[in-house]
């Protein structure tokens, strides 16, 4: 059932990349020539409010070409982005109340060792989804870049869309492949540009505080470690943004010693599930995953992405769902 919603989301994931590059006033590839039929309209209709939005700006403030663009781009990808999140937070709910429904949360008391939770072909087939609407963004807009590196990037992003199949998304080869292609995937752009802005400020107190040890690189997922003491008041150990996973530090605290490991359970293998999953679901999953985690479930172990990455760290006394599991 994973395949069967992977091909379903691939195919609204291209719509989605389409109606992106439409509305930008980019190049799209005549192969997507039914969903630019479809899309055209909607990219049309939000392309004007965007302009008209821009225009008004420019005119009352005298700004030039560049502001324009930038203060029509933010709107419309706004837009989008809104779009975007709607259609995968169906997906993402379904599978999420069919494993345990909301509230209540279940028993608290967990289990040793980590125990697998049973799924249903609704729940498998809403998660092929969520990972083919990624995908089929990322095609979808690399594929119209009309250059030899676009191309490359386009079939990569379809080598993505292959975590639809179990022995492939749990391979430590493929999740080594996948987290560090997740750089390059425009579907993980949007959580993994506000990780480089919070680098800055994480990065400059981690410096300061513990130099260069503050700094790490897990090449099985791409993922750029950074420890600081942020957030003194907050009980959490960690959170990921994109391809930058940020490991909180106590005040008066060093860092650990050892380092917590990239290869067994650990805080820092418990982030780079999180990375996985923007790389093999993008941001709209990872924003989805915050919500879960904090606003909804009232165990964030409970959360329905939280379930997907401790099959990647495989951490004790946890429930997982097997995507990831090794």
């Amino acid at each position: 059932m994973r395949l069967i919603g992977g091909l379903l989301g691939l195919i609204l994931g291209v719509g989605l990349g389409v109606l992106a590059l439409l509305g930008l006033g980019l190049s799209v590839a005549p192969i997507f020539s039914v969903w630019i039929s479809i899309m055209q309209p909607l990219a049309t209709a939000l392309n004007a409010v965007a302009l008209a939005f821009a225009d008004a700006v420019v005119i009352a403030f005298g700004l030039g070409p560049a502001a324009r663009f930038i203060l029509f781009a933010v709107p419309f990808l706004a837009a989008w982005g809104v779009i975007t999140l709607l259609i995968v937070t169906l997906f993402y709910a379904a599978a999420a109340v069919v494993v345990w429904p909301y509230p209540p949360d279940p028993d608290p008391t967990l289990p040793t060792p980590p125990v697998q939770v049973a799924t249903t072909a609704l729940e498998r087939l809403c998660l092929g989804a969520m990972i083919g609407i990624a995908s089929g963004a990322n095609l979808a807009m690399w594929w119209s870049g009309n250059t030899l590196a676009a191309t490359i990037l386009a079939i990569l992003a379809g080598l993505l869309f292959l975590a639809v199949l179990q022995p492939v998304s749990s391979s430590a080869i493929f999740k080594a492949v996948a987290g560090n292609l997740g750089w390059l995937m425009p579907m993980s752009w949007p959580t993994t540009i506000i990780g480089v802005v919070f680098a800055f400020y994480a990065g400059f107190l981690g410096l300061r505080d513990f130099g260069i040890a503050a700094f790490r690189f897990d090449f099985t997922t791409g993922t750029i470690e950074i420890s600081a003491r942020i957030f003194p008041a907050a009980t959490w150990t960690g959170f990921t943004l994109g391809n930058f996973t940020f490991q909180r530090i106590p005040p008066g605290a060093a860092l650990p010693a050892p380092p917590h490991s990239f290869f067994a359970p650990s805080p820092s293998t418990h982030e780079t599930g999180h990375v996985l999953t923007n790389a093999l679901m993008g941001w709209p999953f990872l924003a989805l995953s915050g919500i879960d985690e904090n606003y909804v479930r009232t165990t964030s172990a409970f959360a329905y992405s939280e379930l997907i990455i401790v099959g990647h760290a495989q951490e004790d006394d946890r429930w997982y769902i097997e995507m990831l599991d090794p």
